[in-house]
């Protein structure tokens, strides 16, 4: 069908930086699965599938699903990167194994049988010493040929955040030989002053805040931890004897976890951006010249997730929805440089059915589908409560 736009599935969705990047660049999506159902609402809600999927992946049958919604033109995934840290690491040698760490071979499973034209592919650099990745690689390569693999911090595509991630594409061998990817090239990354200003007269949880601008609520000895750290990065080794945690007295505590209780830099972009984003002692996260954690709002901001994208579910589900996520701004570029390299002037999508945009997906939960109406961080959520009553 000429002049349509092309169509993809989201495996392991998350909250939908990857498929709102890809919907921006005009690809269609159809398909979402995740297994955690606030981000599936957050997926909904933002990028609108036309069908959404709560399950295990490894439960579904992809050519069922093709089916009934069409056949991607891309496959897109980011399977968890869990399995694949040192830590995993350490325990799988132990003989203690993250069940997880198979995904990316379902992953090829599906890319095998539903043959997407491309097929694009995520996860943290140390995939690579893991023995699963190679497994992967040698399952796609026999429907799909590697035109690129590469290392590539994310953050230079458009976020205030270091992110490096080892992204994976693949062509159907169905393409002629000589298909190239060019990937888009890097501008630098956004600063933390420059994203965060945007927000500084808007207290957190205020009327006219943003959608989710609310954080952590602090102890009151960790509000004078924070009001004695130097503004504009400096960091808790200034702070007297007594105020010190227990654990970061003495020589040892010198020496570890140095980055924990310190503030970001405006100057510069954020160093790294976690699931404990929220929390100050899981890293520098102390906001740069205010004296609080970092709102929800805030962190998906660094991530370049734009203020109308709005999260789904308790406070608590936001910390792994915005630090997992793929930045949805670098995300739109690659998928750019996919279509334009691989869906350009004369390469057709594939046919199928195209769902129409804007009233929502489908979804395999009834109840996710009527909480997907819910303004989530309006002040009177539960999510607003829940936030208030965190402390640390």
């Amino acid at each position: 069908m000429k002049g349509r736009n092309p169509t993809f599935f989201d495996l392991f969705a998350g909250a939908g930086g990857l498929g709102k990047g890809f919907t921006d660049a005009g690809f269609v999506p159809l398909l979402a699965v995740e297994i955690r159902e606030p981000s599936l609402r957050t997926y909904v809600r933002n990028v609108r599938p036309r069908l959404a999927l709560c399950e295990d992946i490894r439960r579904l049958d992809p050519e069922k699903i093709a089916r009934r919604i069409g056949r991607p033109d891309v496959l897109v995934g980011c399977p968890p990167c869990q399995p694949f840290s040192k830590l995993s690491r350490r325990l799988r040698r132990e003989g203690r194994a993250d069940p997880r760490e198979d995904l990316p071979l379902v992953f090829a499973e599906w890319a095998a049988r539903l043959r997407p034209r491309v097929v694009f592919f995520e996860n943290v650099p140390g995939i690579r010493e893991h023995p699963v990745y190679e497994r992967m690689r040698r399952r796609l390569s026999r429907t799909h040929r590697i035109v690129f693999e590469e290392v590539v911090d994310l953050g230079a595509y458009g976020a205030a955040v270091r992110r490096p991630r080892l992204i994976l594409i693949a062509v159907s061998r169905d393409l002629p030989e000589d298909a190239a990817f060019a990937p888009p090239p890097p501008f630098g990354h956004r600063t933390v002053g420059e994203v965060l200003s945007r927000y500084a007269a808007f207290p957190p949880g205020s009327p006219e805040a943003p959608p989710n601008h609310l954080c952590l609520r602090v102890t009151p000895l960790t509000r004078e931890r924070i009001r004695r750290v130097p503004r504009d990065g400096g960091d808790r080794f200034v702070l007297p004897e007594d105020l010190l945690v227990p654990c970061h007295r003495g020589p040892e505590g010198r020496r570890t976890f140095r980055d924990v209780l310190s503030r970001l830099r405006a100057s510069e972009p954020a160093p790294y951006l976690t699931t404990g984003w929220h929390d100050v002692y899981r890293g520098r996260y102390i906001h740069p010249w205010e004296d609080r954690p970092l709102t929800a709002r805030e962190a998906a901001a660094l991530m370049s997730f734009p203020d109308d994208f709005v999260f789904e579910g308790p406070f608590s589900s936001w910390t792994y929805q915005i630090g997992e996520a793929f930045p949805p701004e670098p995300a739109r570029r690659f998928a750019e440089a996919v279509r334009r390299c691989f869906f350009g002037k004369g390469q057709r999508a594939r046919r199928g059915q195209i769902p129409q945009r804007g009233r929502g997906a489908q979804m395999s939960m009834q109840k996710s589908k009527r909480r997907a109406k819910k303004p989530a961080g309006s002040r009177r959520t539960g999510a607003s409560r829940q936030a208030r009553s965190h402390s640390a």
